[in-house]
């Protein structure tokens, strides 16, 4: 299956109520997706991340000595891949320089994992390797098991996956290739009534004046959906957290899809007014603060805080003054929104 196609990055006319002097940003992006069947081949001689045989929550940065340059995307040349336990993979271009900051997700199959031996009763563990031939990245998933097993089956960790994902600029490709894996049924279920996100999100933050947040412009998705033996295609742009949808099962042993990138080009720049608000501190640690500049109160406004992974984390009524209690959340990066009618704000916030 083949297809190809463009779409457009759209900054949200919402924000230009934010900020009156901003201009419209639109973005043009051809993707071009592929997806065939090809022999799964286990990494030898790669760099085991998990020498940790009984790992968990974890993510593992590798900064690139030769940063991966995409076509589309040569003005943002990628410093940093990160492999994380659920699966995605991603690509950061940050400069403090730089006008943006452009990041890739790819998502082979969005769900957390875990090694085995989480389970007591497990004798296997699972593994995550990294290999680099040139510019190409190779990251596979070896005998991993699934962390919701966790909940569906009291702890017991049934299911085992195979997959690899590869990262290949050169081609301006990303790859997710399918290996050979066993599902318990009681899992297949949940995936089937649930679904399992899979695709590519970019997101391209935008800096703000010197002492300010950064902005969140938007985010382009390209996502997966229903049979994997012949997936629907998502595409649009977002602010919030992309839609929540995806595929019915773990594509069977051999499946490989290719989603391809190609010509992207910035029509236009931002002009930014001041931001209405004040975030504190950023990085954080228990508290986040958020504080409406003098007679910017949103009235009917809110807030509401997700993970990177569009998990909602919180949600309250947007105040001139916002004290939000953040001690029980894990440390990472996450997104914060601000709505009221049409007007929309977004950020970054770390928690140490």
């Amino acid at each position: 299956m083949n297809l190809r196609f463009s779409v457009l990055f759209l900054a949200p006319f919402l924000f230009a109520m934010s900020i009156p002097d901003a201009q419209l940003q639109e973005i043009q992006v051809d993707f071009e997706f592929n997806q065939y069947s090809g022999e799964y081949i286990p990494l030898e001689n790669a760099e085991n991340l998990t020498t940790n045989f009984n790992w968990g929550s974890r993510r593992w940065n590798i900064g690139l000595d030769s940063p991966a340059v995409f076509s589309s995307l040569s003005t943002y040349p990628m410093h940093l891949l990160g492999i994380e336990n659920t699966g995605r993979i991603a690509l950061w271009h940050y400069l403090d320089a730089d006008v943006y900051e452009m990041d890739i997700y790819a998502w082979p199959f969005a769900t957390a994992l875990l090694s085995p031996l989480r389970d007591p009763l497990n004798s296997d563990t699972g593994w995550v390797f990294h290999h680099q031939e040139g510019n190409l990245h190779i990251i596979e998933f070896r005998n991993v098991a699934l962390a919701v097993e966790n909940v569906l089956f009291g702890g017991r960790l049934n299911s085992r996956l195979n997959y690899m994902v590869e990262v290949d600029p050169d081609n301006d490709a990303f790859r997710f290739i399918y290996g050979p894996s066993t599902i318990h049924q009681g899992t297949a279920n949940f995936f089937e009534e649930n679904r399992v996100g899979s695709g590519l999100i970019l997101e391209r933050w935008e800096a703000s004046p010197p002492g300010q947040n950064p902005t969140f412009v938007t985010n382009r998705y390209f996502l997966l959906e229903n049979e994997p033996d012949n997936p629907d295609i998502v595409t649009g742009h977002a602010v919030n957290p992309v839609p929540d949808i995806g595929l019915t099962a773990f594509p069977e042993e051999g499946t490989i899809y290719e989603f391809r990138l190609s010509s992207l080009t910035s029509i236009r720049q931002h002009v930014y007014d001041q931001l209405p608000f004040e975030v504190f501190p950023n990085p954080g640690g228990e508290l986040l603060n958020i504080v409406l500049a003098e007679g910017e109160l949103m009235p009917e406004g809110e807030i509401s805080v997700f993970s990177l992974d569009g998990t909602p984390v919180h949600r309250q009524i947007l105040l001139s003054k916002n004290k939000i209690k953040a001690e029980k959340w894990p440390a990472g990066t996450y997104i914060v929104v601000l709505e009221s009618g049409q007007t929309q704000r977004a950020f970054k916030w770390i928690r140490k």
